[in-house]
């Protein structure tokens, strides 16, 4: 859900510390599949360390 909040109002990133459910290899992937399938807006979802 927070994916599509994200999405919804265009934002370039997602920032999270959630290692276990968010920032994960297989969510980052079915997130842009979803996004791209509904020609939506690409998100990129990172760590706070990863934005430095």
């Amino acid at each position: 859900m927070i994916y599509a909040v994200a999405i919804i109002n265009e934002m370039d990133f997602l920032l999270s510390w959630n290692f276990r459910h968010l920032v994960r290899k297989k969510t980052k992937d079915i997130v842009r599949m979803i996004s791209t399938l509904n020609n939506l807006r690409q998100i990129e979802i990172i760590t706070p360390a990863e934005l430095l």
